[in-house]
């Protein structure tokens, strides 16, 4: 048997991550009002869509090739412009026309399905960070 350490914090947040939003919210103000060292510690943990703000361009491309066509289109469909334009400028042309072709083609989408497509692309980000393939924008190192 080994003396192996268990990760707590990351097991609880990365649960927390295939959680719907509202319910996410709702355990994590919990955990934050009954033990405010522990919510601090997940916290570091969590992963939300409005991350990629913070990934390098590098890291951006990487995870627009590892979602799926349609998560990337519903996910932009109602999105802060800031994360629009960084996803868009780091996709080829050719990528860009049908992202925006479909984009045009979707008129009726309910949050719940966006939400539920930035869910999907957050869990493939944190995959990938914990792969270590995701670098931050900032310092261009390893996000941990």
């Amino acid at each position: 048997m080994t003396d192996e350490k268990v990760d707590g914090a990351k097991i609880a947040a990365s649960i927390l991550n295939h959680m719907p939003d509202d319910s996410r919210k709702r355990l994590l103000k919990a955990i934050g009002d009954s033990d405010p060292a522990l919510f601090s510690k997940i916290e570091t943990h969590i992963v939300c869509f409005e991350d990629i703000l913070e990934i390098s361009d590098e890291s951006t491309q990487l995870l627009i090739k590892e979602v799926s066509h349609d998560d990337l289109v519903i996910s932009l469909k109602k999105v802060n412009e800031k994360i629009k334009i960084i996803m868009l400028s780091n996709m080829s042309e050719r990528k860009v026309q049908m992202v925006k072709d479909d984009l045009d083609l979707i008129k009726d989408i309910s949050d719940a399905e966006v939400i539920n497509a930035q869910r999907k692309i957050a869990i493939k980000l944190d995959e990938l960070r914990e792969k270590g393939l995701i670098r931050s924008r900032i310092r261009n190192e390893a996000w941990a």
